[in-house]
């Protein structure tokens, strides 16, 4: 069920909502240091690299059938809408496991699969080296 802004304040008046500015700027690692902004940048580079790139994510998804049997979609998050990190990551981290055998048995595959571009190369490499990392952040 999605809250509304009005809801919400009708809610919880004593909590001030920030506005679409504010927490675009909070999300925006040029004007915010906290924590968590490496890690969800890290997450949002990773799907974004997935879902950009079809053979890969077809990949992906054949995989996720034969282990799982069933398939969870990969979404980026949407700055204006609330909660939508949480559910990108949420999404993002059910296909962990399925994504790290991928990464493993069919790295030079899916390498290969991005075209012939070095710069394509080196960030398919670089994504499945973080889908691969079980100690990374995003993980």
């Amino acid at each position: 069920m999605l809250i509304t802004k009005e809801a919400f304040k009708v809610a919880r008046p004593e909590v001030q909502l920030p506005s679409r500015k504010e927490l675009a700027d909070y999300l925006n690692p040029k004007k915010t240091n906290h924590i968590y902004m490496d890690i969800v940048a890290e997450a949002v580079e990773l799907v974004t690299w997935w879902i950009r790139h079809s053979v890969p994510y077809g990949m992906l998804k054949d995989k996720q059938t034969a282990v799982d049997g069933m398939t969870t979609a990969l979404m980026l998050p949407v700055v204006t809408r609330w909660g939508s990190h949480y559910v990108a990551i949420k999404q993002l981290l059910k296909t962990e496991f399925v994504m790290k055998l991928l990464a493993l048995e069919k790295r030079a595959d899916l390498i290969n699969s991005v075209g012939q571009k070095k710069p394509a190369k080196e960030q398919a490499e670089k994504m499945l080296d973080l889908a691969g990392n079980s100690t990374s952040g995003v993980h």
